[in-house]
C-alpha cells in the first residue's frame, strides 16, 4: 500500500482485505534494477577512489576485503601499511583515509569492512554513529568512577535516553536490566563511602546488522550510497543524561 492504514501497528488490526504479497518473476525484478541510474565506475589512468572510514573505539586492526597492497592508507597524518587487505591501526585512531587504485585489483570492496577491537578506549555518551557503528548489532560497555562522602542508604540511577536496552553494575554488583523506558534503577545498598564504580552495558537491535545485507547488495553494488543512513531507527547508544539522585535525609536533632 502507498498510504498508511490507520492503526496498522495494533495487534488486533484487521488486514484481511490486504492483498497477499508474492515474489515477482526474475524477469520483472531484473528489469526494475536496470531502471536505476547506476554510478559511473569508469576511472581514468590518473584517477583513484578515496574512502574515509570512522574507526570504532579500541580498534587495533581493519580488514578491507578487495583492497590491494598497492593502495595507500593514512590515519592522523601517519601512513599505514596494507598487507593482505589488513591494516594495523595506531592507538586512538579515529579515522582512516584510503587511496585505492581500482586498476590494481578490484573496483570495489568485495565484503563489508571488519574491525577488531580490544581493551578500553575513552568515549562519551551519544550516538554510536559517531564511532562508525551504524551497522553494528551488539553491546557496548560504558565505565567510570565517582566519589561519595559517605555510604548513602537510598539512591536512584537514571540513564536518561537509551537505545535500546541497558544493564547496570554498581561496584561489580548487578543492579538490574531494562528493555524499555524509563531507564531508572534503585541502587540503594550498592553504594559505599569513597570511590564507586559503575558499568552500563547498552545493547541495540538486530536490524542494524540485517540492514547491512541491503547496504551491500544494493547500495554498494548498484547505487554507490555512502555515509550514515538517514533512518533514525538504526541509531543506538547511551544518550543520557546519566544522573544519580540521593533523597535528602534530615539529620536527627
Amino acid at each position: 500500500s502507498k498510504t498508511k492504514a490507520e492503526g496498522w501497528y495494533r495487534p488486533d488490526f484487521d488486514d484481511s482485505t490486504w492483498d497477499s504479497p508474492f515474489r515477482a518473476p526474475e524477469k520483472i525484478y531484473s528489469e526494475r534494477i536496470e531502471l536505476f541510474d547506476n554510478p559511473k565506475k569508469n576511472i581514468g589512468p590518473h584517477e583513484y577512489a578515496w574512502w574515509r572510514i570512522n574507526v570504532p573505539p579500541g580498534a587495533v586492526l581493519a580488514n578491507l576485503p578487495g583492497i590491494s597492497d598497492q593502495s595507500v592508507a593514512w590515519s592522523g597524518g601517519e601512513r599505514l601499511t596494507i598487507q593482505n587487505s589488513r591494516i594495523e591501526l595506531p592507538a586512538k585512531a579515529q579515522r582512516i583515509y584510503i587511496r585505492h587504485d581500482p586498476r590494481a585489483y578490484s573496483d570495489h570492496l568485495t565484503s563489508p569492512v571488519e574491525f577488531q577491537c580490544k581493551g578500553k578506549s575513552p568515549g562519551k555518551t551519544g550516538s554510536w554513529y559517531d564511532y562508525g557503528l551504524h551497522r553494528f548489532t551488539g553491546f557496548v560497555d560504558y565505565e567510570t568512577t565517582f566519589q561519595l562522602d559517605k555510604a548513602y542508604p537510598e539512591a536512584n540511577l537514571d540513564l536518561g535516553n537509551v537505545l535500546y536496552m541497558a544493564e547496570v553494575w554498581i561496584n561489580g554488583e548487578n543492579a538490574g536490566s531494562r528493555l524499555w523506558r524509563p531507564f531508572r534503577y534503585n541502587i540503594s545498598g550498592f553504594l559505599r563511602e569513597g570511590e564507586n564504580s559503575i558499568r552500563i552495558r547498552v545493547g541495540n537491535l538486530v536490524h542494524n546488522e540485517m540492514s547491512l545485507i541491503n547496504d551491500v547488495e544494493e547500495s554498494i553494488h548498484f547505487w554507490g550510497k555512502t555515509g550514515i543512513p538517514l533512518f533514525n531507527d538504526l541509531d543506538a547508544g547511551l544518550f543520557g543524561p546519566v544522573k544519580i539522585t540521593i533523597p535528602c535525609i534530615p539529620e536527627p536533632v
